[in-house]
């Protein structure tokens, strides 16, 4: 497999730079409305999203810019894994072995809500860590189409 068959890439435009921080906001273009993979990424949704890239050439970009985004492949599933996959699993685990014990549903589903809930806080305040490790990288277009 080539190197591009390993990476993720979609246009953007600049909205915000704040220090070394870009906030570039992800627009869904023509080509995914096809994509089967749409809703993971957040593209299916009409108002796009705004991603944070940390580049220390941050200064070399403009606001309106328009930029292309990539992360790595192995990386794009590992943060699918851990807001998607892992929750999931954390409900679902939680909500059967509830209801195996003999704990009334709706209790059981109260409490896997709040496994969830305590998943997603955990998940917040270990961010900075996480972000080290899924990183985006920000280069210039040069006016292609890339996705």
């Amino acid at each position: 497999m080539s190197a591009d068959l390993k990476t993720l890439r979609h246009t953007g435009k600049i909205v915000g730079i704040n220090g070394s921080q870009v906030d570039v906001l992800m627009e869904p273009r023509s080509a995914c409305a096809g994509c089967k993979a749409k809703a993971v990424c957040g593209m299916d949704e009409n108002n796009g999203s705004v991603i944070s890239v940390e580049d220390i050439h941050a200064d070399d970009y403009s606001v309106n810019e328009e930029v292309i985004v990539s992360i790595k492949q192995t990386l794009g599933i590992k943060a699918v894994f851990y807001v998607y996959v892992l929750p999931f699993l954390l409900v679902m685990i939680t909500l059967i072995a509830l209801i195996q014990s003999g704990i009334s549903e709706l209790f059981s589903g109260l409490m896997s809500l709040a496994v969830l809930a305590v998943y997603y806080f955990v998940l917040y305040l270990l961010r900075r860590k996480i972000e080290k490790e899924i990183n985006f990288i920000i280069e210039k277009s040069d006016n292609k189409i890339v996705l």
